[in-house]
């Protein structure tokens, strides 16, 4: 679930005070989330049909064989990174927010999966170029202030013919009842959220295109929507437009 990363304007990064106290605020926002983000459905998988097609969307981005060392940003309660590691991954989790680090970091305690988890941003990811050769993320590009920046330090991270991918989703946006965006931080206009409110996997898309990778395409996920949104009550299943998406794009030969 969702790191975030700096405030930036149009013209230049903040000062490094007002970027601490947003990173501080949003680990603070996914702090007090963390001990029912699971519960909702959408969130954490609850079931064993969500499990296996889970599993099986996963195994076909990035196939058990070979194995990868893989960087989950923004891994949140750690959903994507036990998923990677069931599939024999090696992977390095990394989330703003140290409440969902620890509830990432025992829920894979219990499935008895070794997983690194560090504490760090999404535009700066403590990792070491080398250290991983794929990134991955699930519900983290609508948090992200400035996404493409994002996007070209995972780049940076990883070598060339490296996918990167994003699992994300069109969740309010052609919800007539809803003028503003349920996803937002506190004194934070959703404005300086770029892909909080889009209306199709383009522009996230056009991110990674901008970013400098290759190969880009933009998926529906309808075999998840379709599960998801059976387990949700009636008049839930009604007002929850949401419609899932992936984009992956490819590090090219520099």
């Amino acid at each position: 679930m969702p790191v975030n990363c700096h405030l930036v304007d149009g013209s230049q990064a903040g000062d490094t005070a007002s970027m601490t106290t947003l990173d501080a605020d949003i680990a603070r926002f996914w702090d007090r989330a963390a001990p029912t983000y699971d519960t909702a459905i959408g969130h954490g998988i609850t079931t064993d049909a969500e499990h296996i097609v889970w599993l099986g969307t996963l195994a076909q981005l990035l196939p058990p064989t070979p194995t990868r060392r893989v960087l989950d940003v923004g891994t949140g309660t750690g959903t994507l990174a036990l998923l990677l590691a069931e599939l024999g991954h090696t992977v390095i989790g990394v989330d703003v927010a140290p409440g969902m680090l620890a509830t990432a970091r025992a829920n894979a305690i219990r499935r008895s999966l070794h997983i690194t988890f560090r504490e760090g941003n999404a535009a700066d990811p403590p990792v070491e170029r080398g250290e991983v050769d794929a990134v991955m993320s699930r519900h983290l590009l609508w948090t992200l202030p400035d996404p493409q920046r994002a996007v070209q330090a995972w780049r940076a991270l990883v070598p060339p013919g490296a996918p990167i991918v994003a699992i994300d989703g069109v969740w309010l946006a052609h919800h007539r009842r809803h003028r503003r965006s349920a996803h937002s931080y506190p004194g934070l206009g959703t404005a300086v959220l770029p892909l909080d409110r889009v209306r199709s996997p383009h522009p996230a898309a056009a991110v990674f295109h901008n970013a400098g990778l290759i190969d880009v395409d933009a998926t529906p996920l309808p075999a998840l929507d379709r599960l998801e949104r059976g387990l949700m009550p009636h008049r839930q299943r009604l007002r929850t437009p949401w419609r899932r998406y992936l984009v992956r794009g490819t590090v090219p030969n520099d």
